[in-house]
């Protein structure tokens, strides 16, 4: 039973606290009604029917995930409605500072765009089509672009794609998230009906993840199908699943294995070590005989696999590759991080940086620079960073209680910060790490939590001394 308190919680969920308890004053006609209006301004404000039809088209997919008996309408709403804001200031802010709505004035999101639309001049449809082609032998994002090439043709249809299109898909996967993943924790904590809604709303309105989805990039869909995944093995090994269900999930597993390894191939790869933890922690009544039987066929399994889809040299490509850049491109304490060989303390040094990425050093950003929607939003970035270290203390409490998760956040952290530490890529934590650590504030006393959020708070302003110290 989570501890209780009379007072107000003494943590940044609390935001949220009248969102979380009030009834629904709306329903899902006023969530269809919303987002026709929302579609039609989006449409009118880009000047594009493919947007109004892709935003409605995506809300209505949103509504897959919704349980009436979870999740309130109103905060779904809220959600969506913030979401859709955050598209379109987030294209707006590059436009201002580059001339145009891509990251960096053009990064990824612009290359994907662009190979997205040879893929169609070249009349690439399949994925065999795709992989016949010499100038993409290399890419590690075969699939993304082929997802990207028939939004591009659907969009045709309507006058044409705009890279908004995909924009607004992604942050409706990323809502579709915090809907699963708030969904996964109330069947399994009934009781804490409150921290459930907490998980969906600081999950679905996490800066960070909301900036990344507001790109034209491939992690949200790649953390979509992940926690799909996780969520229907989960079920797959309970008791209470029938058959014929059993069969569905198997069945849907393949379609999500095959789109992951081609989206990245390290999707594919940790929805396999998300089937294999939910069998390792299926209830069972003999666990050592259980346990015994995990470790023989771990031990049979990793060589097949590493020996059939060539993992150590994946992972040596992803980790030579990305240090190198990483060191090129980041001075002062990163320079330490990324030049340390990985064992025997480099991997814990870099589990440890990153669990405070994107460093929340543009905080006060539009205060010490001239104020613009690209430092508004680097500040809210790095508001969000601060929470994120406000809760890290909390994540100890949930090991016990949330085994299989707790071992899903590390083993995700530890492919992330030992291949690419790109920024996007922390976006594969998220849901799990905002559980966690929301189970754990909750469990905790007021006195504890509150001594906890002093010494946050103390470190967190020590920490942005030392790192703006060191750039």
């Amino acid at each position: 039973m989570m501890a209780q308190s009379k007072q107000a919680d003494f943590f940044p969920a609390v935001l949220f606290y009248d969102v979380t308890v009030r009834q629904d004053r709306f329903s899902l006609r006023d969530y269809i009604l919303m987002h026709v209006l929302l579609a039609i301004g989006l449409g009118m404000l880009y000047e594009s029917i493919a947007i109004t039809i892709v935003c409605l088209l995506s809300s209505l997919f949103l509504l897959f995930f919704y349980r009436p008996n979870t999740h309130s309408m109103d905060a779904l709403m809220l959600t969506s409605f913030i979401a859709l804001g955050a598209v379109v200031l987030i294209y707006a802010g590059n436009f201002e500072m580059y001339r145009n709505g891509y990251y960096l004035g053009g990064s990824d999101d612009l290359y994907f765009e662009n190979y997205a639309r040879y893929a169609i001049e070249c009349d690439m449809y399949t994925m065999a089509d795709i992989n016949a082609r010499t100038a993409f032998e290399s890419f590690d994002y075969k699939g993304f672009l082929m997802l990207l090439a028939w939004l591009m043709r659907f969009c045709d249809l309507f006058g044409g794609y705009h890279t908004i299109c995909f924009r607004i898909i992604n942050v409706h996967l990323w809502l579709a998230v915090a809907l699963m993943i708030s969904d996964y924790y109330r069947k399994h904590f009934p009781q804490n009906e409150r921290t459930s809604r907490r998980i969906f709303l600081l999950t679905a309105l996490f800066p960070h993840a909301l900036y990344i989805s507001g790109h034209v990039f491939r992690d949200t869909v790649g953390i979509f199908l992940i926690v799909f995944m996780y969520v229907n093995w989960d079920l797959f090994f309970r008791k209470t699943c029938s058959w014929p269900h059993r069969l569905w999930i198997a069945l849907i597993t393949l379609p999500a294995l095959y789109i992951g390894y081609w989206v990245r191939k390290f999707n594919f790869f940790l929805i396999l070590a998300i089937m294999a933890f939910s069998f390792l922690f299926m209830e069972v009544k003999n666990k050592k005989r259980h346990y015994l039987i995990c470790l023989l066929l771990f031990l049979a399994a990793l060589p097949i696999v590493m020996q059939q889809f060539y993992l150590p040299q994946m992972m040596n490509f992803f980790y030579t590759k990305y240090s190198s850049y990483l060191l090129t491109t980041n001075p002062g304490v990163s320079q330490f991080i990324f030049s340390e060989p990985l064992l025997p303390f480099g991997i814990f040094i870099r589990m440890a940086f990153g669990l405070i990425m994107p460093a929340p050093i543009w905080i006060f950003a539009p205060f010490l620079r001239s104020l613009s929607l690209n430092t508004v939003i680097e500040s809210v970035v790095s508001i969000g960073t601060v929470v994120q270290l406000h809760g890290l203390p909390y994540i100890l409490f949930s090991f016990r209680s949330m085994k299989k998760m707790s071992l899903t956040f590390l083993f995700t952290l530890l492919v992330v910060v030992s291949t690419t530490f790109t920024f996007r890529h922390f976006i594969m934590i998220y849901p799990f790490m905002i559980t966690l650590f929301l189970h754990g504030a909750a469990s905790q006393p007021y006195e504890r939590r509150r001594s906890i959020f002093i010494a946050q708070s103390i470190f967190i302003a020590f920490l942005l001394i030392f790192y703006a110290l060191r750039q």
